[in-house]
C-alpha cells in the first residue's frame, strides 16, 4: 500500500507504514501509533493499533477483565431482550473464540462482544461482600 489508509500521506523514507496488529490495514505514525493489549490474538504485550481497533480492544479488554472469570465458567442470569417484559431464565457464557457471549435458556442467542456497549451489574438482594 502506498498510501496511509486513514489520513492518505504517501510513504516514503521518512514517512513508514505500520500494520495494525488487529484489522491488519496500512496506517502511517500517526494514524496508528496507539499500543494496546490484544489477548484474543496472543499478543500479550501491548502492540500497534489504528485508533478504531485500539478503542475496541480497550473496550473487550476491560470487559474481559471484569467478567472473565465468571464467562468462562458460566453463570445463570434472568435475561430480559429489547422491550420485552418477560425476563428468561439464561446461562450465560463466553463462546471458545471470546468473541460472543452465548446465552442459553429456551432460547439461543450470540451476542458478539463488540456490539455490546455498557454492561450493568446488578447486586439486588445480595450483601456487599458476601
Amino acid at each position: 500500500c502506498p498510501r496511509c489508509m486513514q489520513c492518505d500521506t504517501k510513504f516514503d523514507f521518512i514517512t513508514r507504514k505500520h500494520h495494525c496488529r488487529r484489522c491488519g490495514k496500512c496506517f502511517c505514525d500517526k494514524c496508528c501509533s496507539k499500543k494496546v493489549p490484544l489477548p484474543r490474538m496472543c499478543f500479550v504485550d501491548p502492540v500497534r493499533q489504528c485508533a478504531e481497533c485500539a478503542l475496541i480492544s480497550q473496550k473487550e479488554t476491560e470487559f474481559y477483565d471484569k467478567q472473565l472469570k465468571v464467562l468462562m465458567n458460566g453463570a445463570t442470569f434472568f435475561v430480559t431482550l429489547g422491550t420485552s417484559d418477560k425476563s428468561e431464565l439464561m446461562v450465560c457464557r463466553l463462546s471458545n473464540n471470546q468473541r460472543y457471549l452465548v446465552l442459553d435458556g429456551d432460547s439461543h442467542y450470540e451476542i458478539e462482544i463488540i456490539q455490546i456497549s455498557t454492561v450493568q451489574i446488578l447486586t439486588e438482594g445480595f450483601t456487599p461482600g458476601g
